[in-house]
C-alpha cells in the first residue's frame, strides 16, 4: 500500500525517534519505518553514559555536545509530561583516572574554565582534581595511580531502555505512524529528487525523507561515490553487565578507555571496545570479553568476583569526516542525513533532534 506523508524517517534509533516526535509536534505529518523493533540497534547497545567533552575543547562539536547534554533536564521532562514514562535521568558523576602530570595540568586548567562556563552543582565544585588518597576515600574499591582522579560532576546517566520506551510513545502519542519490522530497501530517486522509499510494507511517499538508518544508512544513500560528507562506517563496541554482591562504585568510573556505570546498588555496566574492521557483524566475542575483563579488574579489583550476567554488541555508526551528518544531502533534494554521531549519538540525542526540526523547517 502507498503512504504519503510531509516527512519519512528511515530509521527507529534515539535521534530518528526523536526527531520524528519533535516534527509531529509541530504538525508534521510524518511516517517511521524501523527495518527491527526501535531502538534495537546501537541505541540499545549504549551504555546511557553521558559524559561531557573536557572544557576547553573549542571544536565546535565539542560544545554542541556539551550544550546537548545541558539540555537534557528539560528534553526529559518534556518526555515524562508527554508520555508518563520517566528515562531515569540522574546525575552521577564521573571519577576519571589520570595518569600522567600532563592529564592533571589539562583537568586543573578545564576545572577551572568550567566553573565559569558550565551549569552550577549546588555550592561544590563543577570539576575537582582529587589527590590519589582523596579519590580512593570516594571510591574505595578503585585503584588510582600515583596522579589521582577528576570528579566531574556534570556527569550523568540515563537507561537507555526507558528512554526508548519514552521517544517511542511520545511518537505515537504525538500521531506519528510509526513501523517496526519494515525494512526500507530502496530510495525512490527522480531527476535527483528523493520522493520516499520502496519499504517492506509498500511504498512510502513523502516530501522529505530524513535518513537516520545509523551504520546501515550508507546503503541507502544515492551517489555515495561523489558525496564524501554522507559516509559512514559501523564501529563495533562490546559490553557487559556485572552483578556484584555487594554495592561497589557510587560514580561512573572512566579510565584506560573503558567506563564503568553503576545502574544500581548490585549491577555495573562496563564498556565498550572499539573495532572498526569488523563490519556489521555484532556477535559478542570472547576476546572482547576478556579485553574488557582485564581492564575493569585493573581498575576496580573488587568487581573480580562480579559476574557477567549479560555480553553485546552494538555497531556505532562513525562518520568518515569524524563529525556528524545532520545536513540536507548536497547532491539529491528532499533527502535529510542524520547520522554518524558515533559514540556520542546518545549524549548529542537533545541537540541533533532539534536540529533536524530546525534545518527542514528553515529548508
Amino acid at each position: 500500500m502507498t503512504q504519503k506523508a510531509d516527512i519519512l524517517v528511515i530509521g527507529g534509533g534515539v535521534i530518528g525517534l526523536a526527531s520524528a516526535w519533535r516534527l509531529a509536534k509541530v504538525g508534521k505529518n510524518v511516517v517511521l519505518v524501523e527495518k527491527e523493533t526501535c531502538g534495537s540497534g546501537a541505541s540499545l547497545a549504549s551504555l546511557g553514559a553521558l559524559m561531557p567533552y573536557a572544557p576547553g575543547h573549542s571544536a565546535p562539536l565539542a560544545k554542541s555536545q556539551q550544550q546537548s547534554l545541558w539540555s537534557y533536564p528539560e528534553f526529559v521532562k518534556e518526555l515524562i509530561v508527554d508520555t508518563g514514562i520517566d528515562p531515569l535521568y540522574r546525575k552521577l558523576g564521573r571519577l576519571q583516572l589520570l595518569n600522567s602530570d600532563h592529564q592533571v595540568d589539562t583537568y586543573t586548567l578545564g576545572a577551572q574554565i568550567a566553573e565559569d562556563e558550565w551549569p552550577k552543582q549546588g555550592s561544590e565544585k563543577v570539576i575537582e582534581v582529587l589527590s590519589k588518597d582523596d579519590a580512593e576515600k570516594l571510591e574505595p574499591e578503585v585503584l588510582c595511580s600515583e596522579f589521582g582522579a577528576a570528579l566531574c560532576r556534570n556527569t550523568a546517566h540515563i537507561s537507555v531502555e526507558h528512554l526508548i520506551a519514552a521517544l517511542r510513545s511520545a511518537c505515537m502519542k504525538a500521531g506519528v505512524d510509526l513501523r517496526e519490522n519494515c525494512l526500507a530497501h530502496e530510495l525512490i530517486v527522480e531527476d535527483e529528487t528523493v520522493l520516499g522509499a520502496h519499504t517492506s510494507m509498500g511504498i512510502a511517499h513523502a516530501a522529505i525523507t530524513v535518513l537516520s538508518a545509523g551504520a546501515w544508512s550508507k546503503s541507502l544513500l544515492p551517489s555515495v561515490d561523489n558525496d564524501e560528507q554522507l559516509l559512514v562506517s559501523p564501529v563495533k563496541g562490546q559490553a557487559i553487565m556485572l552483578q556484584c554482591k555487594t554495592p561497589v562504585l557510587k560514580h561512573l568510573v572512566r579510565g584506560r578507555g573503558l567506563y564503568i556505570v553503576p545502574i544500581d546498588r548490585n549491577r555495573v555496566l562496563v564498556g565498550a571496545t572499539k573495532e572498526a574492521n569488523e563490519g556489521f557483524d555484532v556477535t559478542p566475542t570472547g576476546d572482547g570479553l576478556d579485553a574488557l575483563l582485564q581492564k575493569v579488574e585493573s581498575m576496580v579489583p573488587a568487581l573480580s568476583e562480579a559476574e557477567v550476567v549479560k555480553h553485546w554488541a552494538g555497531l556505532r555508526p562513525q562518520s568518515e569526516v569524524r563529525v556528524p551528518v545532520v545536513e540536507p544531502c548536497e547532491t539529491h533534494k528532499g533527502l535529510f542525513v542524520a547520522t554518524g554521531h558515533g559514540g556520542i549519538g546518545i549524549c548529542m540525542l537533545p541537540a541533533a533532534s532539534q536540529m533536524v526540526v530546525d534545518k527542514i523547517l528553515n529548508t
